[in-house]
């Protein structure tokens, strides 16, 4: 029996082994040099002003800023004094998102082959894995973010999904009657993201264009609707300022686009 096993296993083994089918681009081994790692071809550089307005508009219309404005607010400040602090946080990052970009729009090349100028063939390996990592760390949070506000668009058209039951084990440790829900959702809008995310991005462009004709109109009615609940903001807006924490205001300005610094050369190489 133990000889059968074996003798299954080593003939299932292979079949498991995915291989990207790849090919060595102009510039040497495909190790070095390929499709994505070689300078975009020109027929491919379809993006142009209206794109790139299109991408930043629907990146900074979204939870994450609104997550950088009551991470400050959370600090103390009123909405006065928040607006200047995340404005010039934005502006400072600005500034290196802009610098990234040029260097993909003027060579085409994504940031792999970028910090190659700086750290050599070898040694750009650090820093393309942190990157790897920061990308990962932040797909995790903006689909657990995603997920929960899938939930609750799905709980306000069909209401009897409130009360889906947790199917989680008491030994789990978790006491949570939607955490069941929950991760169904994650996992719902982690498909549906996966499912985007294979669309080339040159062809991606399209679906920016969709968020900020969608995107803008949704936030100002929130905005509208924020105002007309709190009857102007209240304390909120017209209170004075008390810091409830030592944490660096200028640092938590910046926490909310220091993903983005680096995403410059990754479509700016399209123009």
């Amino acid at each position: 029996m133990p000889f059968s096993s074996s003798l299954t296993f080593a003939r299932v083994v292979p079949h498991l082994r995915l291989r990207l089918p790849y090919k060595a681009g102009a510039y040497g081994t495909a190790r070095w040099s390929n499709k994505d790692l070689d300078p975009v071809p020109v027929e491919l550089r379809t993006w142009g002003g209206l794109d790139y307005w299109a991408y930043w508009c629907s990146n900074m219309l979204a939870p994450p800023l609104a997550a950088t404005v009551s991470t400050v607010m959370s600090l103390g400040f009123t909405a006065r004094e928040t607006i200047p602090i995340v404005f010039f946080g934005f502006m400072i990052c600005s500034v290196v998102v802009t610098l990234t970009g040029k260097m993909g729009a003027t060579y085409h090349v994504a940031y792999p082959v970028i910090v190659r100028s700086t750290f050599g063939m070898i040694g750009s390996y650090p820093a393309i894995v942190i990157r790897a990592f920061v990308a990962m760390m932040w797909t995790a949070i903006l689909c657990v973010q995603a997920g929960a506000f899938l939930q609750n668009c799905i709980e306000v058209i069909w209401p009897s999904f409130k009360k889906f039951p947790n199917h989680l084990s008491e030994g789990a440790g978790i006491d949570c009657r939607s955490f069941s829900a929950g991760l169904l959702f994650f996992f719902l809008y982690w498909i549906l993201q996966t499912i985007l995310s294979l669309m080339p991005i040159q062809k991606l462009r399209l679906l920016f264009l969709a968020k900020a004709i969608i995107v803008p109109p949704t936030f100002l009615a929130l905005f509208l609707w924020a105002v007309i609940v709190t009857h102007g903001g209240g304390p909120l807006v017209t209170g004075k300022y008390v810091l409830t924490t030592p944490m660096n205001t200028a640092y938590s300005s910046l926490t909310g686009d220091r993903p983005y610094l680096f995403y410059g050369s990754k479509h700016a190489r399209f123009r």
